[in-house]
């Protein structure tokens, strides 16, 4: 009788250890089958939309011939504002009403900020938006400024790829050449289109100085290189 009782008793332990055996099998992706991934969090954004992310003073010229002077400012880029903080409070200044903003980075010389319409005239046109002028010659160089944003990529069932969105802020460069704007490339001897017949000679000053068209300083001084020459 006391055996038929031990044997009555364990029936149902081994019956509960088949099942738990069975739900916390770890050698299965889901484990008996019975386990969902849990919904991950929306992607968080990293990154900013401004062009500087701190608060730097400058000065604001309005297409209506008014001065805004000795403000902080900073420029969001997506939605094209020019925030100002004033002891009342953040104003915010739309693009179509600005002309051009100048900030004073300490150490650094002040950089003049153009809305593109400014610049455009009826034989070319850029695109929307905010424009830094590198060089303010007989050619011009300007440097437009705008955002991208990178998606996440994370894929839960490898664990692998980026959680999060990224703003990435890029830019491009344009050469103003009489009533004419070309894309630059990055090196001098695929713009003949804006050095024309003193290509070979810009690309030779270029390669015995080290310069290509990427960096701000670098362009800088090619351009000024062949403004001399012209």
């Amino acid at each position: 009788m006391k055996k038929i009782l031990f044997l009555l008793m364990c029936v149902p332990a081994a019956t509960y250890a088949q099942v738990v055996g069975a739900v916390t099998d770890t050698k299965s992706n889901n484990p008996g089958e019975v386990i969902d991934l849990l919904p991950l969090p929306p992607p968080k954004l990293e990154g900013t939309f401004y062009l500087n992310d701190e608060w730097i003073v400058g000065d604001l010229w309005l297409k209506n011939n008014k001065v805004i002077k000795g403000f902080p400012l900073k420029y969001d880029l997506k939605n094209q504002l020019l925030e100002i903080n004033t002891e009342h409070g953040i104003k915010v200044c739309q693009l179509p009403l600005i002309e051009k903003f100048v900030i004073k980075e300490p150490l650094k010389d002040s950089v003049k900020y153009y809305n593109t319409s400014v610049v455009n005239n009826v034989t070319f046109d850029l695109p929307q938006g905010i424009c830094e002028v590198l060089v303010n010659d007989k050619v011009k160089v300007l440097k437009y400024q705008y955002l991208e944003i990178k998606e996440a990529t994370y894929n839960a069932a490898i664990n692998m790829g980026e959680r999060n969105d990224k703003v990435l802020k890029k830019e491009r460069l344009y050469a103003v050449v009489r009533d004419e704007v070309f894309e630059l490339k990055n090196k001098v001897g695929k713009n003949e289109e804006v050095f024309g017949d003193k290509t070979a000679q810009v690309e030779d000053f270029a390669k015995k100085n080290g310069l290509k068209l990427k960096e701000d300083a670098e362009i800088i001084k090619v351009f000024e290189y062949y403004n001399s020459l012209i």
